[in-house]
């Protein structure tokens, strides 16, 4: 990319891919901007070249974890692939005070 006189790199098409580009865009020495990525992982290890507009996932799965507690449940199910994508939201539900349950 920066040999065909790319200055910048931004969006995305899905957190993964994000990872992807913003890993090679960080070799590079490439500004990346993602603009809808929530994948904790994308910024975990801070780079100069690297930055995300929407918060990260993980922020958003204590939000609503904050708000089921606040409304008097404590115990919910997960139901969740085993994956880099969904693995913060698990994690947020396991670490607070609701008793998260994974369906059998």
């Amino acid at each position: 990319m920066a040999r065909l006189g790319v200055a910048a790199l931004a969006g995305e098409y899905h957190s993964v891919a994000a990872r992807a580009a913003a890993a090679r865009a960080d070799a590079l020495g490439l500004p990346f901007l993602c603009s809808s990525a929530v994948l904790d992982a994308l910024t975990e290890q801070p780079t100069k070249w690297v930055a995300r507009l929407a918060p990260a996932q993980s922020h958003g799965w204590q939000i609503y974890a904050d708000f089921l507690l606040s409304t008097g449940h404590s115990r919910i199910a997960v139901a969740a692939e085993s994956s880099v994508y969904w693995a913060s939201g698990a994690r947020i539900c396991g670490t607070t005070s609701l008793h998260a349950a994974a369906p059998s």
